[in-house]
């Protein structure tokens, strides 16, 4: 996500659709679907998470109630706190709404924390009534809501919107200058402390007794799950009162949009534990959704969501109508509690749109917003810092020199910023850097193909140290979204970055170990493995030349472990896509590298005088190559119409399968109209 005051890009349809969860029904009673799920907004490290929350955070300010906490900095606080910090901030004053209340929640947390240790029954009840009358009396009850929230209000504040750091000052104060209503002249106990007589729950018990039975849960020694059902309850009460503010509230008939919760890196205890009881006590209420008006929306980094059966979630994507974040279930179908939203990567368009905002565009060329994209995969986090880079830029230097990564202070990244990538990327705790030995490690394995090669490279090879062939982020597996993998990318890119860096002496450098891949996919028969590392070490001749016998029916199909290409052209897609050691952007022009390619393969070996398929082959293989590097510059039109006229010569003399080479051709010209 990149934001920058004038707006937001690529996340417009992510905002729409919380807009469209907070949305009421009309005065007719028009549905808007069932019960609301809860939003979860899901993605890598760096894919805008935190920005989107941000942004939406300040669209609210002053316009709707709503609360904004990152629960990564308070990982000692209990889901009781979060739920108490919450309510603190829907509490504060907005135009229209006014202040939100929530004595249910505060007759339950002013009970909780009581030591009714070493008392009988009725002492503990008489404790209980006594804590309820003082709070009756408190000219200002809610400063229990920021005593009962701890460290989550004082020490962690509310993220998001400037001017909601004002919370950022001693508890006291803060609920001073952001709560001021008096409970004193309103019937306290009546019908709030009734409500601990049933819970929601349709029980018919005495409310005092209830309390009492809420402070053991919560503080029993043995707990046995006693705390899970205090948080139930209080969970219960917070849900009770917002439902009571709209049900009875004098103005809430023109309360169009409801309130809002924003938890982000909600992964992080207790904020995934507060959601689950959030949501086990919207599905035990079963109200009308009208009165059950509160929009609950967290970021995740996965973990939250993984365990969840289909039945409970369902998942959507900016692909979707924004109404698919809440379905409507068909009749005797439970609705989902959850609903999961993968963010996906920056497109073209969006990159192109933020180079603007950004005031960066002068100082590239055209089509550099597909160039950054290809190799920043569209990570937004990373786009932003490629972009910073560009914005360093002194005059007269190129894009090329900035994703090259030299030894300069506009390269991207720079050293420092490429150690964060990494930790970042990897998925490490913020502000944690990954050991030198991993990433050397996993520079040294980004060289597989496959995740199994690269489980074969670390265990077999003696390439790899012994302290990390065990480790999982070596076999690079496949991401858990299915949108969003531009982190993943570049990762892998600046691994293999690394590993051509290394000097001809270094034990672990490119030719040694794409050799050692190369040998293996042999001995093992992997004819696709073989041809990818071949290439990847310079040897067009040979590849090429396989190719063509394959493509005349010489050499038979392809044995390959796993999922084999089905055709000649799958075939040859899968070996072209081996990286290159070369990692320069300012080369020749891509069709004039072609011919340079061609020209070493000649000299290194082959026939003198090979036939015009077997040319027309080394020079499709040396385009497609090129083509799938991110760092070929931006004069790809040319290669493409090469490339294009190509598959159409082979097709008119292919034995069979030549529709597909066809429509191949097809794809390229529309690639050259794109990079002309």
């Amino acid at each position: 996500m990149n934001s920058d005051g004038r707006g937001i890009v690529g996340r417009e349809h992510a905002i729409a659709a919380i807009r469209h969860l907070m949305t009421r029904p009309g005065p007719e009673g028009t549905p808007t679907g069932a019960r609301r799920p809860i939003l979860v907004f899901e993605g890598m490290h760096g894919i805008g998470k935190t920005a989107l929350l941000d942004h939406v955070s300040g669209l609210l300010h002053q316009q709707v109630p709503h609360a904004h906490i990152d629960v990564r900095h308070s990982p000692q606080a209990d889901a009781a706190q979060l739920l108490s910090a919450l309510a603190f901030g829907l509490s504060r004053h907005t135009p229209n709404y006014g202040r939100l209340h929530f004595p249910r929640l505060i007759i339950g947390q002013s009970v909780l924390r009581l030591d009714l240790g070493h008392t009988d029954r009725n002492g503990a009840r008489e404790r209980v009534i006594a804590e309820i009358k003082k709070h009756r009396k408190l000219d200002r009850v809610e400063e229990l809501l920021g005593e009962t929230a701890g460290d989550v209000v004082s020490a962690v504040p509310f993220a998001g919107h400037p001017a909601s750091r004002a919370l950022r000052r001693p508890v006291a104060t803060a609920v001073g200058a952001l709560t001021s209503w008096t409970l004193s002249s309103r019937p306290f106990l009546g019908r709030h402390q009734d409500w601990y007589r049933h819970r929601d729950a349709g029980g018919a018990d005495d409310p005092v007794d209830a309390l009492v039975e809420l402070n053991q849960q919560w503080n029993a020694t043995h707990r046995h799950g006693g705390r899970e059902r205090a948080v139930d309850v209080l969970c219960a009460a917070f849900l009770a009162d917002l439902r009571d503010a709209f049900a009875h509230g004098g103005r809430s008939a023109s309360w169009l949009l409801t309130p809002v919760v924003l938890l982000d890196n909600a992964d992080d205890a207790p904020g995934g534990t507060l959601l689950e009881h959030l949501a086990r006590a919207r599905r035990r209420a079963e109200v009308d959704d009208r009165d059950g008006a509160l929009t609950i929306v967290a970021t995740s980094r996965g973990p939250l969501l993984w365990t969840l059966s289909d039945e409970a979630a369902v998942t959507v994507s900016a692909d979707d109508p924004v109404e698919a974040v809440r379905p409507r279930p068909r009749p005797g179908d439970r609705p989902p509690d959850w609903t999961r939203y993968r963010l996906g990567d920056l497109t073209d368009e969006e990159t192109d749109t933020l180079m603007a905002v950004r005031g960066v565009g002068h100082k590239t060329y055209r089509h550099a917003n597909r160039i950054i994209r290809g190799f920043t995969g569209g990570h937004p986090g990373s786009t932003r810092r490629l972009l910073d880079a560009i914005d360093r830029m002194p005059p007269h230097q190129s894009l090329g020199r900035v994703l090259a990564g030299v030894d300069d202070p506009a390269a991207f990244p720079t050293a420092q910023e490429e150690t964060q990538l990494f930790g970042d990327l990897i998925g490490l705790p913020g502000g944690v850097s990954a050991p030198k030995g991993l990433i050397h490690a996993m520079a040294t394995c980004a060289a597989a193909r496959t995740g199994a090669d690269a489980l074969r490279l670390a265990q077999k090879s003696r390439l790899v140290q012994p302290a990390y062939r065990d480790r999982a982020e070596l076999r690079r597996p496949a991401p858990h979204f299915a949108h969003g993998n531009g982190g993943e990318a570049l990762l892998h890119r600046l691994l293999l970055r690394r590993l051509a860096r290394r000097g001809p002496n270094t034990k672990t450098n490119w030719p040694r170990v794409f050799g050692w891949l190369c040998a293996e996919a042999r001995r093992r028969g992997d004819a696709v493995g073989e041809l990818y590392y071949t290439l990847a070490l310079g040897d067009l001749v040979r590849v090429a030349d396989a190719l063509e016998e394959r493509f005349a029916g010489v050499g038979g199909e392809p044995a390959v472990n796993g999922a084999a290409p089905r055709t000649w052209n799958e075939l040859l897609t899968a070996v072209t896509r081996a990286p290159r050691a070369d990692v320069a952007l300012d080369r020749p022009a891509p069709i004039e590298h072609v011919h340079t390619l061609l020209a070493r393969a000649a000299e290194e070996g082959g026939p003198a005088s090979p036939g015009a398929a077997r040319i027309e082959t080394r020079r499709l293989v040396a385009a497609l190559w090129l083509a799938a590097d991110p760092m070929t510059g931006p004069g790809r039109r040319h290669l493409h119409e090469r490339i294009a006229a190509d598959y159409r010569s082979l097709a008119l003399g292919s034995p069979g399968g030549s529709a597909e080479l066809f429509q191949a051709a097809d794809e390229h010209d529309r690639l050259a109209r794109l990079w002309s």
